[in-house]
């Protein structure tokens, strides 16, 4: 992975792949307070981009991906001398069941398969799973009481200042149109509230 600016790089470089603005901002809401950096692609062809890019060393994929699917982005970097040792995390609403699982751990190469939706719990244990360097700073989150990681977690959000919903939101929450997203918004909506994040 390319390290960040200076020649280092301290936080763990994570790409999470999805579609959805809404699974989007939960993701990073979940991964708040750990030592985790996250870029974000919204569709197959663009994940495989910044993918050979940024070099990640963990990848949480949507199944259901435009352009190209899921699945299907998961064997091609898999495939490349460069991803076959990355950790790959498929998730999905729509395949569930042994036999979805199977594949995607045993076809394409899928480190886990997680049905949608899931827990704050079970991403993050699928995460230490897989990259256990992490687990320090898991535990500090842990130690904060229940709302205050809640509020922080909300806080943190850098789509939430720009009008994306969270998660947790109500389903009669108006959509947002993430095409009139422009980088330099997200940048500084990063910076407002102190996460790390880039969207690509």
């Amino acid at each position: 992975p390319a390290p960040a600016c200076g020649g280092q790089r301290m936080d763990t470089n994570v790409a999470t792949l999805d579609y959805e603005p809404r699974r989007i901002t939960e993701v990073f809401n979940h991964l708040a307070g750990l030592a985790v950096e996250i870029f974000t692609s919204r569709d197959g062809l663009a994940a495989i981009e910044s993918f050979q890019q940024l070099g990640p060393d963990l990848v949480i994929l949507c199944a259901m991906l435009p352009k190209k699917h899921g699945f299907q982005v998961c064997q091609e970097i898999k495939a490349d001398p460069r991803g076959a040792q990355t950790p790959m995390i498929i998730h999905s609403s729509v395949y569930k069941g042994t036999k979805h699982r199977l594949d995607a751990l045993n076809t394409y190469g899928a480190s886990e398969f997680l049905e949608y939706p899931f827990t704050r719990e079970t991403l993050v244990d699928a995460v230490l799973k897989l990259r256990p360097e992490l687990g320090g700073a898991a535990a500090g989150k842990a130690a904060t009481s229940d709302s205050s990681s809640s509020a922080t977690m909300q806080m943190m959000s850098p789509y939430a200042t720009l009008g994306i919903p969270p998660a947790a939101s109500p389903a009669s929450a108006p959509e947002v149109d993430t095409a009139k997203i422009k980088p330099a918004d997200l940048a500084a909506a990063i910076g407002a509230t102190g996460a790390s994040a880039a969207m690509v």
